[in-house]
């Protein structure tokens, strides 16, 4: 695979719907089960079930985070870009 560097791109709300969002982290889950780890340097968050899923993929490992507010997301996504 060739890694190629890009910037990691943060998605917000009012960018991208909440489904594409989803879908987004779904494949880099399905990409790390087959042991491909493409890079996917996205940092973003989406509503599910109630609860707001914060998502950093920007060092490709996937942190993963689950909130009761969606400020509380958008905190931890800001803490770790400072």
């Amino acid at each position: 695979m060739i890694n190629v560097n890009i910037q990691p791109i943060n998605l917000f709300v009012n960018e991208q719907s909440n489904t594409d969002k989803k879908i987004i982290y779904e494949l880099i889950l399905e990409a790390e089960k087959d042991g491909s780890y493409p890079i996917y340097p996205f940092r973003f968050f989406f509503q599910e079930n109630n609860k707001w899923i914060a998502v950093d993929n920007s060092d490709n490992c996937c942190w993963v985070e689950e909130f009761d507010e969606s400020y509380q997301a958008i905190d931890w996504l800001k803490e770790i870009v400072s």
